[in-house]
């Protein structure tokens, strides 16, 4: 991911998972796609990254009530509320079960005119809920609801811990 300064003709860059060549005077090009800063090692080498496919997208922003009472709004990538939620250190999800349904420790709760938008539980997320003793109708587990952009402004609130 190093290459030589500005100064320089070329760069080698990780991008997506592949190493590829890429002259520093295109660097000018993508620029919002790309972020060249000075390596810390004071090598004068600096580091091209570019940015995942998911951020060149409005990302949707969620935020969530933890048990606290204080509220968090996180920028969403890919993935679950569950993962989003470990990410950005959110207080009250655990995902013990790694988010295969097993368990309620990243349960929270879904206001009802989301609903719609986040979609239905499944039944195996149904009967994993009976078991918390704090489900309700708006109960869902974080692990099972997938993050897009129709999810933007949601307020998720944790759901206390049993």
């Amino acid at each position: 991911m190093k290459g030589e300064s500005p100064g320089g003709s070329s760069a080698r860059i990780l991008k997506w998972g592949y190493f590829a060549e890429i002259s520093l005077e295109s660097v000018k090009l993508v620029s919002d796609l790309a972020i060249l800063s000075e390596d810390f090692t004071n090598t004068g080498e600096y580091t091209l990254v570019f940015s995942q496919p998911s951020t060149l997208r409005n990302m949707a922003k969620i935020t969530f009530k933890q048990i606290d009472g204080s509220s968090r709004t996180v920028e969403a990538g890919d993935g679950t509320l569950m993962e989003l939620a470990l990410d950005n250190g959110i207080d009250g999800i655990e995902g013990n079960c790694g988010g295969v349904c097993s368990c309620s420790t990243c349960h929270v709760y879904i206001p009802q005119e989301w609903m719609d938008r986040v979609g239905p539980a499944t039944n195996i997320e149904q009967d994993t809920l009976e078991f918390s003793e704090n489900a309700k109708s708006s109960s869902r587990l974080s692990c099972q609801i997938e993050v897009s952009d129709a999810l933007n402004g949601l307020v998720v609130e944790v759901a206390p811990h049993e």
